[in-house]
């Protein structure tokens, strides 16, 4: 058994299982799914509330775009691999990334602090795969 984590296109987040036992691999799909919700969910919440530092506004909702395009992929199961993705999977605008990752304003030359959303909400996701990937195993 196998997992991967991908985040090279750093707008959404990817994991993958392959090489599933056939006893874990009915259970790695709602898995999947829990933690692609989940993580889409911790994103969004640190969307709405991680201030920038900039005009001291409280979150970084301003035309809502950035929050309402969080979206998870359907799970996806080929043979003995189950993957999914979260974030802003098929919606995504450039400034989503500096958002994430944080910049200079180009007006005022003030720093604007990264939200780090989409790490937060691939942390929360990954954990939760991890502890339900050691429950199906403890039940076998």
């Amino acid at each position: 058994m196998g997992m991967m984590w991908n985040n090279a296109a750093f707008n959404h987040f990817q994991a993958r299982f392959t090489n599933l036992d056939a006893r874990i691999l009915d259970q790695a799909e709602p898995l999947v799914e829990e933690a692609l919700q989940e993580g889409a969910r911790v994103q969004q919440a640190v969307i709405a509330t991680s201030g920038t530092g900039y005009k001291d506004r409280q979150g970084r909702v301003e035309t809502g775009s950035m929050l309402d395009d969080v979206d998870t992929s359907p799970v996806r199961r080929s043979g003995s691999t189950v993957e999914g993705e979260f974030g802003w999977v098929d919606r995504r605008k450039d400034y989503y990334a500096y958002q994430e990752q944080g910049f200079t304003h180009y007006l005022s030359g003030k720093d604007v602090a990264p939200m780090h959303a989409l790490f937060s909400g691939f942390v929360t996701a990954r954990e939760t795969v991890r502890a339900g990937i050691r429950a199906i195993l403890g039940r076998l």
